[in-house]
């Protein structure tokens, strides 16, 4: 084992803050300003009152990046150091021999919380000790933010000389803690942890995304500046809703990632995928989150977590989200305010024996909002409500058969008209008839033909295509001059196009019509609305089930839909959709790739839409695919939006990684055999119903 000085001898103890400015997460962080003050400053004055430091350093790297961020540093009066972008351990190594130190404490940028307290109380029990490694980050029992690592020179040294990875230049001190052995090189040291009694290690105090920056910025605009780490429990404690700002990003997060690269990107995603093949069909509860949509052998095939507009897999790999769970999520993977109506409920309970409020006070705001909606009763998903519809329908007209127009789910009735049919009575398929969005001529053939058969007509009124002028007013006529039910199947449109669905942008009222998927920003929840008088039915025809009132998903879906009246949301996602579209046109023109691929102008569903290609269809779709998830993209056939995607960082991201993509695609037509370019297996449609 390495000797270790004495007690009475550990001598000059340096603090060596490592920051830059080039955070692939959250760039500029550094400077980010937390309630009027930049990230690093606010770091520096707190660690600055550490009765046992002698010394403060920051070491950044030699890039330009980083001169706004050495400019304040040296104002605010402290030496800096810069070195090698990767080569962190190296700026260690050099800052120690040019200090003088003895005993080394290390602090990342990202800790603006830290704790003076906390850091003497280390570096006391270093001195107190014989050990090589102190540190309150091998056991965690202090939140995420306030980590410490006391160490002497000579370790330091040691791991400077002998510590030879890429991995191991980076992060400076895993050579000496050792807690990786398994994988990387470690040293003989001894080390020794604090840890505090109560074990607040499952909080995330530090800055490393944009909801960390919310976190920090609402701390240190309540609480004195110099406030202690115990404080901010009892702040937190006090406002349980902060809890849930930044609760679903992982510790260590850059960390993890660099693991992951060294590993294979989609090991544990391969793994589990031949796991889960044994006990589930497809390996997937949809056909549309399978591997079937996705080039299997180059892209994820399991997500492990999301927060606002980025999601991770289980590799720990991070992708700018445009499928956003097939659009139920509105305003951002945990959001905190949805969040925190879920928890107070959740600490209420979930499912009852009896109805609660939340039926009756949601029931009031999509009556007030949907111009059809005079009662309301609610189910689980897009499937429940639709089927739910069209049983009224038959129930007041008498009449069996029905008239679809778009995709309504997976029941008998309507996905015995699709190919896949399979498993459907012949005597159920022969009672739907399909017409073509914007045929009117053909819708009132059908009706015509046989004018006494048909309960209901059931459409998407917008979705991949704007209605054309006048075919939802000539759709309304002729269901009334049948005596059939009009149904718009709102599952996309609602709380998307507008509060009120399609039929508030367009004036056109159906009898009945079916919401969901962003009503609940995520959670399990739908409803059929329509008049009374139909929906009174409702107490005769059996629409019934278990978990139709669970409460939790009834109030996330008050606070989604509080929260998007509230901030003007829908307004604001248009802007984001129509700034996306012109951003991948630009870049698909920029490349050459455009008059093979164009993004349409529906600014509230932006979507790709090929042209003739000198290679399949199907091909180019699986090339694209393969290469936006390469450059961190998780994007299919549209642009799914969701508040969180106004960040410019997230835009940043997706600009960067989607002209990465297109050129690479480009590179790919290019050769003899472009097939050969891809990397796994063509994707599958499901079936085409939008065209």
């Amino acid at each position: 084992m390495m000797s270790s000085s004495s007690p009475s001898m550990r001598g000059k103890v340096v603090a060596i803050v490592q920051a830059r400015m080039g955070s692939t997460r959250l760039p500029g962080k550094s400077l980010l300003p937390l309630s009027g003050k930049p990230a690093i400053e606010r770091l520096l004055s707190r660690l600055a009152r550490a009765h046992q430091v002698d010394e403060i350093w920051v070491a950044t790297s030699d890039k330009g990046e980083n001169d706004p961020l050495v400019a304040l540093v040296e104002r605010l009066g402290f030496p800096v150091f810069r070195g090698d972008e990767n080569d962190v351990l190296s700026r260690f190594a050099i800052v120690a021999q040019k200090s003088g130190a003895d005993a080394i404490v290390r602090v990342t940028g990202d800790c603006p919380l830290i704790d003076p307290v906390v850091v003497d109380s280390i570096i006391q029990h270093f001195r107190a000790s014989d050990a090589d490694f102190v540190s309150n980050t091998l056991t965690r029992s202090f939140p995420d933010g306030l980590d410490v690592e006391v160490f002497t020179v000579a370790a330091l040294n040691e791991a400077a000389s002998k510590a030879q990875e890429p991995f191991l230049r980076q992060h400076v001190t895993p050579y000496i803690h050792g807690r990786l052995k398994d994988r990387f090189p470690a040293g003989d040291f001894k080390r020794e942890q604090v840890i505090w009694p109560q074990n607040y290690g499952h909080l995330r105090w530090t800055l490393d995304e944009a909801a960390d920056a919310d976190f920090l910025s609402r701390v240190f605009s309540d609480l004195p500046e110099q406030c202690g780490w115990l404080d901010v429990i009892a702040y937190c404690t006090a406002n349980p809703a902060l809890f849930f700002f930044n609760r679903s990003i992982p510790h260590n997060q850059g960390t993890t990632l660099d693991l992951q690269e060294s590993r294979g990107r989609y090991q544990e995603s391969n793994r589990l995928f031949e796991r889960a093949r044994q006990t589930i069909p497809l390996a997937s509860q949809t056909f549309s989150k399978s591997y079937q949509q996705w080039v299997k052998g180059s892209t994820p095939l399991f997500l492990d977590r999301g927060q606002g507009g980025w999601v991770w897999d289980v590799d720990g790999n991070r992708y700018a989200d445009f499928v956003l769970g097939l659009l139920p999520v509105i305003l951002g993977y945990a959001d905190p305010d949805v969040n925190a109506a879920m928890m107070d409920q959740m600490e209420r309970g979930a499912t009852f024996s009896l109805p609660t409020r939340l039926e009756m006070e949601l029931a009031e705001r999509l009556v007030r909002l949907i111009p059809c909606a005079e009662k309301v009763r609610f189910g689980k998903n897009g499937s429940d409500a639709t089927t739910a519809a069209i049983r009224l329908a038959r129930a007041k007209t008498g009449r069996d058969k029905v008239v679809v127009g778009g995709y309504h789910g997976w029941h008998d009735w309507y996905i015995g008209s699709t190919a896949r049919r399979l498993g459907v009575p012949g005597v159920v398929q022969d009672l739907t008839e399909n017409f073509a969005f914007n045929d009117a001529d053909q819708l009132e053939d059908i009706l015509k033909g046989q004018p006494d058969a048909f309960a209901a007509v059931i459409l998407e009124p917008a979705g991949t295509v704007n209605p054309a002028p006048g075919f939802l007013e000539r759709v309304r006529a002729l269901t009334e001059q049948y005596g059939v039910v009009l149904i718009f199947d709102e599952i996309v449109t609602g709380f998307r196009m507008d509060l009120g669905g399609a039929q508030a942008v367009y004036g056109v009222t159906p009898d009945l019509a079916c919401v969901g998927k962003a009503m609940g920003n995520g959670m399990p929840i739908a409803a059929v609305v329509g008049r009374s008088d139909i929906m009174d039915l409702m107490e005769d025809i059996f629409f019934s089930g278990t978990f139709g009132g669970e409460a939790i998903s009834l109030a996330a879906a008050i606070a989604t839909i509080d929260k998007l009246e509230s901030q003007n949301v829908i307004p604001r996602l248009k802007t984001v959709g129509a700034n996306f579209a012109t951003m991948a046109n630009g870049i698909f023109r920029d490349v050459g790739m455009d008059n093979y691929v164009q993004v349409t102008d529906i600014d509230w569903w932006p979507r790709l839409s090929f042209s003739e290609a000198p290679i399949s269809g199907g091909l180019l779709t699986s090339l694209m695919r393969q290469e936006f998830v390469a450059n961190g993209l998780l994007l299919g056939a549209s642009f799914n939006l969701c508040l969180a995607q106004e960040d410019h960082g997230f835009q940043k991201h997706v600009e960067q990684g989607m002209r990465a993509a297109m050129e690479q695609v480009k590179e790919h037509m290019a050769l003899p055999d472009p097939s050969m370019a891809l990397k796994g297996d063509m994707i599958q449609p499901t079936f085409s119903v939008r065209k």
